[in-house]
C-alpha cells in the first residue's frame, strides 16, 4: 500500500521564520485563491450575471472567467504587495512590530487606488488596511483567547455536548 501525503498550511510562526519570497509568493497564491472566490461569487450573483443565451454557454463561461480572473489578480495583488512590503520594513528596520504591518497595509491599499484610478481611493483603502493591520498586530494578532473574549461583556459560549 502507498502512504499518502497530505498538505498542512504553514502557522504563523514558521511563515514568518521564512524568507520575504517565500512569505509574499504564500500570500499571493492564498489571497489569490481568495479573490477567484469571491470573482465567482460575483459573476453569479451579480447584478450583471453572465446569462446562457440562444443556448451559447461560451459567452457566459467568458464573462465568468474574466470575473474570477479579475478577483484574483486583485486580491493576488494586495496580498503579494502587503507580505513584500512588510517584510521588506521588517529587514529595514530590523524590527518585528506593528509599524511593518502598518507600512505593508498602506502600500497594499494602492493597489484599489491604481484600479480606480482615484488617488483618494487609495490613500483611504491604504489608511484603512494600515489601520487594521496595525490593530491587529497590537492585540497580539488574536482578537480572542481560548477562553473567548478578553471584553468582560461578551458571556462565555456554552456548548453542550452531542450525544
Amino acid at each position: 500500500r502507498g502512504t499518502t501525503t497530505t498538505w498542512i498550511a504553514p502557522s504563523m510562526s514558521e511563515l514568518e521564520s521564512q524568507s520575504c519570497f517565500t512569505r509574499t509568493s504564500y500570500a499571493a497564491g492564498t489571497s489569490a485563491a481568495f479573490g477567484a472566490l469571491v470573482g465567482t461569487a460575483r459573476a453569479a450573483w451579480g447584478a450583471d450575471a453572465p446569462a446562457v443565451v440562444r443556448a451559447r454557454a461560451w459567452p457566459a463561461l467568458a464573462k465568468t472567467a474574466g470575473a474570477l480572473a479579475s478577483g484574483a489578480a486583485l486580491f493576488g495583488a494586495i496580498g503579494a504587495l502587503y507580505a513584500s512590503t512588510s517584510c521588506a520594513a521588517e529587514h529595514a528596520r530590523g524590527k518585528r512590530d506593528a509599524w511593518n504591518g502598518a507600512v505593508g497595509g498602506a502600500c497594499a491599499g494602492q493597489v484599489l487606488g491604481l484600479r480606480n484610478g482615484s488617488a483618494r481611493s487609495g490613500l483611504s483603502a491604504g489608511a484603512a488596511f494600515a489601520l487594521v493591520s496595525m490593530a491587529y498586530d497590537m492585540t497580539g494578532r488574536s482578537i480572542s483567547t481560548a477562553k473567548g473574549f478578553d471584553d468582560n461583556a461578551t458571556p462565555a459560549r456554552i456548548v453542550v455536548p452531542y450525544r
